[in-house]
């Protein structure tokens, strides 16, 4: 298997056991049956053409539809599972190579996108098709994020990236909080009168990375590394993880709060860290399957693509062979590696869509041939033999 033509940076599920990605070199569509691990093309509608996008960087589900975000910030595609139809709404957004969206909700027919590299609100109303834009969203911004950088070095190979206004959001009811990366700001922005109010964060946190929402506390992954909890009610906050002068940044970028402990996921670092929330103990994880192998890529975190339904935390194929999936109730682990379609289904899909490029890493020799078959042979068109059979029945 090409494990490069598997990954996926972002995944959303149904509830009911299937799982939604699109690949991150092809840009197909695929459906994963969490349950039996297999995984099938779903048909793309005609106007979706996979080689014209540059990559899905955020998926939602709702109401048996996806909401495809396309990587450069250039389109969004609402793809109903049902009808097998879409439709486009036309953003003209510049974004980074990944990790641009900070929250995307679906909300009284209305979609409500907030970017990571810009301070607007972008809405789409479901029902009229209409795109409506409001900028400065966020007030008091005296920091000029996205041309500001921080260096650091993974592996000999240095790097530079630019700094997020907003890092992430949570949503509680019908408001979304958006985190800053580097401000303690966080915005308190109501989904249903469309007004907001910022609030501070305690200032021994230095900006957020990352933010879960759970059982009236958010835990906070701050840009020094450390996890907080921190209680918006009365504004108090704990230090559960402190990771000040132990690791270079950015080590960490992502986690995962369960009802038993908090896995700290890296950005470009190695370890996968695990925090005790009974006694505050904190240990490297280190049962990764024998045959785990992360791909790495100096300007793209690990584990950026991430989703919680209502029993598990996701961790997107990004960068690894295996997706890793968190159980919100005991915090165990479990690494699931998909099981690729049929040959006849890729051989299948490769037709259908018109795919440029084929590989023998994907396919394998017999499906390269399959593959031919459609194609007439130029030596003895009378015979309208195709030069797919000739070869493979010479070759047999």
């Amino acid at each position: 298997m090409n494990h490069l033509k598997t990954l996926f940076p972002a995944c959303v599920t149904d509830n009911k056991g299937n799982m939604y990605y699109v690949t991150h070199v092809e840009h197909a569509i695929k459906e994963l049956d969490l349950n039996t691990r297999r995984t099938r093309y779903i048909g793309n509608p005609g106007s979706y053409i996979p080689r014209e996008w540059s990559g899905v960087d955020k998926i939602v589900f709702h109401n048996e539809k996806l909401y495809l975000f396309e990587q450069s910030g250039k389109e969004v595609m609402e793809y109903s599972l049902l009808e097998k139809t879409s439709r486009f709404f036309d953003l003209k957004y510049c974004m980074h190579n990944c990790d641009n969206w900070a929250s995307c909700v679906v909300y009284n027919s209305t979609l409500f996108m907030f970017p990571c590299f810009s301070n607007v609100l972008i809405k789409v109303d479901l029902k009229g098709n209409g795109v409506v834009e409001k900028e400065n969203l966020c007030l008091d911004m005296d920091f000029v994020y996205m041309h500001e950088k921080s260096r650091g070095v993974s592996k000999g190979v240095e790097l530079s990236i630019p700094h997020r206004l907003y890092s992430c959001g949570c949503q509680t009811d019908s408001d979304i909080w958006l985190f800053t990366e580097r401000k303690g700001i966080v915005l308190k922005y109501d989904l249903l009168t469309g007004t907001s109010i910022q609030r501070m964060l305690p200032k021994d946190i230095k900006g957020c990375i990352h933010a879960v929402w759970k059982e009236g506390l958010f835990y906070i992954l701050s840009t020094e590394g450390s996890v907080y909890s921190w209680n918006p009610a009365d504004g108090k906050a704990e230090m559960l993880f402190d990771s000040r002068n132990r690791y270079p940044f950015p080590y960490f970028c992502k986690i995962a709060v369960t009802d038993t402990n908090i896995w700290v996921m890296p950005c470009f670092g190695e370890d996968i860290l695990i925090i005790d929330l009974k006694d505050g103990n904190e240990r490297t994880y280190s049962a990764c399957p024998k045959d785990f192998y992360y791909f790495e890529d100096p300007n793209m975190s690990k584990y950026y693509g991430t989703f919680e339904d209502d029993v598990n935390c996701y961790f997107a194929m990004h960068s690894a062979n295996y997706l890793l999936i968190i159980e919100k109730k005991t915090g165990k682990e479990k690494w699931l590696k998909p099981v690729e379609p049929e040959l006849y289904e890729k051989v299948g899909y490769y037709k259908d869509y018109d795919t440029q490029e084929y590989e023998e890493s994907d396919l394998e020799l017999k499906g390269l041939f399959m593959l031919l078959d459609e194609k007439k042979c130029d030596v003895d068109k009378a015979k309208g033999e195709n030069t797919g059979k000739i070869m493979w029945d010479r070759l047999r």
